[in-house]
């Protein structure tokens, strides 16, 4: 394992409702405080940030951390952006003695553009998607790339995703699977009714646009989080950020056989 700085700052994440999740936090701090390291409830202040829970905790933790390094416990059923399970908790004593890895992971800005403004902007590290609302109707979505006509169907939306999303949402919908340190934009259509819609990777600096037709009322949702309702005539961007989420490794990782241990 390459050797990093020490870690002397660690801020802990977790759902306080999850009697687990409390319990192995509060592991953690004790061993990591024995080692030197001090916990800090100022998320600012922190050389660290460890979760407990599941993918989504990380992700709303990755929306915040503004760069700062994040390491996932899991402590729910698949996990698959968690680096450590419950059980494998004693390795977490490596990042008090710099025996770690931090991985960079590309991230889009994601904007809903309403008469000339932004109306609503998010960070997503997995995938931003444009979907029907809760009546059973298709919305009529036109994209494009870099300001050209992409492609045009109608179907139950569309998913934009970065590397890291395309082993979430877009591969349950048929997308491809990306290593998670390339750079590229997915574009993977949900139920498209044209024959012709189909998943596309497009290089990292396409600037990607959605626009959803009046036939059925169309949401989005950045990483999972609440859906922004869009009306008509609203146009949903996507591009690379300039911010990256930086995801710690203690132990070894295979990308490969890591997708077959969380997806058989």
């Amino acid at each position: 394992m390459v050797s990093e700085r020490l870690i002397r700052r660690v801020h802990f994440a977790h759902n306080p409702n999850n009697a687990a999740a409390s319990e192995a936090s509060r592991q953690a701090a004790e061993m990591l405080r024995g080692l030197g390291a001090e916990p800090t409830g100022d998320i600012r202040a922190a050389d660290m940030i460890v979760t407990f829970g599941g993918d989504g905790t990380l992700l709303h933790t990755a929306a915040c951390a503004e760069g700062t390094p994040i390491l996932g416990v899991n402590m729910g059923r698949r996990g698959y952006l968690c680096a450590l399970e419950r059980e494998e908790l004693p390795l977490l004593a490596g990042i008090a003695r710099g025996e770690y890895r931090i991985e960079r992971r590309m991230m889009l800005d994601v904007r809903v553009m309403r008469s000339g403004a932004a109306a609503y902007a998010a960070a997503a590290l997995n995938d931003a998607v444009v979907s029907m609302g809760g009546a059973a109707r298709m919305v009529s979505l036109s994209l494009y790339a870099d300001g050209k006509p992409l492609m045009s169907f109608s179907g139950d939306g569309v998913i934009l995703s970065t590397p890291t999303g395309s082993t979430a949402y877009s591969m349950a919908a048929g997308g491809p699977i990306l290593e998670p340190e390339a750079s590229a934009l997915l574009i993977t259509p949900i139920c498209a009714h044209e024959i012709f819609a189909r998943p596309l990777v497009l290089g990292p600096e396409r600037i990607i646009s959605v626009d959803a037709g009046g036939r059925g009322e169309a949401y989005l949702s950045v990483d999972g989080g609440e859906a922004f309702p869009l009306l008509p005539g609203d146009r949903v961007e996507a591009a690379r950020s300039d911010r990256v989420t930086r995801l710690v490794h203690v132990k070894p990782i295979n990308f490969y056989g890591q997708i077959y241990e969380k997806f058989r």
